[in-house]
């Protein structure tokens, strides 16, 4: 079971289902389409090895409240839909694949909070992840939390950079996390 565990550990940071956060409560506007590129990283193992990839994602806005998204982190693909509730508050959700040596399909649900305050904009996302995952021939369940503090800094409403940091946990064990990206488009 363990072995298990790591292994989901590592297909979460490499799909960045759990990983990719670097997103404010805010949504694209109608119409437009923002893109970004990022780095998420955290430790896997007893040994607390650290791992971080690159990865990528698209926004694009549907109302003025409301935007949809698609996200890779290596050998996954993560799509998904962000409400604004009001200014300083979202809920989404979304679902994912991943194929790297196991299978791990997952749902996820998130709660964005945020403080625009207009070049700078403090935010944290917490996200919950259900799903499972097949690894020859064993499976298991996958749920797991996160949760990110961040800042973003808005350059001219078009050009952003996001820092993060925060916790991926499970019932069996927790890793710290952290997301560093570029965003063009809003």
């Amino acid at each position: 079971m363990k072995k298990l565990s790591a292994i989901l550990v590592v297909v979460l940071v490499i799909t960045g289902c759990s990983m990719y956060h670097l997103q404010t409560p805010d949504t694209v506007p109608p119409g437009r389409t923002a893109f970004g590129i990022g780095i998420t990283g955290t430790t896997v193992g007893e040994e607390n090895v650290p791992l971080a990839f690159p990865g990528f994602w698209a926004r694009t806005g549907l109302t003025p409240n409301m935007d949809v998204g698609v996200h890779s982190w290596g050998l996954g693909l993560l799509g998904d839909i962000k409400f604004k509730i009001i200014r300083y508050l979202a809920v989404g959700g979304g679902a994912g694949v991943s194929f790297f040596g196991a299978s791990f399909l997952y749902l996820q649900a998130s709660i964005y909070g945020g403080i625009p305050l207009g070049p700078v904009e403090p935010y944290m996302v917490l996200r919950g992840h259900f799903g499972g995952i097949s690894y020859g021939g064993e499976s298991t369940s996958g749920n797991f939390t996160s949760g990110v503090i961040g800042l973003r800094l808005n350059f001219a409403n078009r050009f952003s950079l996001m820092g993060e940091v925060g916790k991926l946990a499970s019932k069996d064990s927790s890793s710290p996390m952290f997301g560093l990206g570029v965003s063009i488009g809003h």
